[in-house]
């Protein structure tokens, strides 16, 4: 609910008594993540990592987004594939793992990567809508025009709030020369930053 130095405290507590195990470290680790403290996040889950007896496995996923978020791209893409050696078809660290390999130059391996987190996550329109437009971004970068306009457009009708994948698309469709759709995609960047950006105006 949002009360984590409460739920800090309650988790000291239970150790306390309890003992340091890779649960508890780990949701003290899940509660600087979500507050976005993501160097206190590492600290927390790599001591969960390294406690007696067997490891909470979502530990791993939630190391590799910290790392990612602090830049650390080689920490993050070992935390990544180990959660992967336990859950190999879990959506949103193939997506991550794909983005990392963005990150290295990888394209093939990224296209690949994020593929499979479109087919993993085919219950979950959420990610088949980042993960397209990620892939869109890829194609993009092998001047393959036509395969990310499809995808951008697949990606912002499964989400019509992606308004970076909007400003994508949008820059997509003006450099094979369709200014007008590429107006239309400009307006609703627009639209979709102000529905999920307000602060910003």
């Amino acid at each position: 609910e949002g009360n984590t130095g409460s739920a800090r405290v309650r988790l000291r507590q239970y150790m306390e008594t309890e003992g340091e195990t890779s649960q508890p470290l780990f949701l003290m680790g899940l509660s600087y993540h979500h507050d976005k403290r993501y160097a206190k996040a590492i600290t927390w889950f790599t001591v969960a990592t390294e406690s007696d007896g067997p490891v909470y496995p979502h530990t791993w996923h939630f190391l590799g987004w910290s790392h990612f978020y602090v830049g650390n791209i080689e920490q993050s893409k070992v935390s990544f594939q180990k959660y992967i050696a336990w859950k190999k078809d879990e959506p949103d660290s193939l997506f991550a793992l794909g983005l990392l390999a963005m990150e290295e130059g990888e394209l093939e391996q990224a296209k690949e990567l994020l593929g499979d987190a479109i087919v993993a996550g085919a219950s979950d329109v959420a990610m088949q809508a980042k993960a397209k437009a990620r892939l869109a971004d890829v194609y993009v970068e092998d001047g393959k025009w036509d395969e990310a306009i499809a995808l951008y457009k697949e990606a912002v009708q499964q989400n019509p709030n992606l308004y970076e994948a909007w400003h994508r698309f949008g820059f997509a469709l003006q450099r094979i020369g369709k200014k007008e759709e590429a107006e239309i995609a400009a307006q609703q960047c627009e639209l979709a930053r102000k529905r999920v950006r307000p602060e910003l105006y």
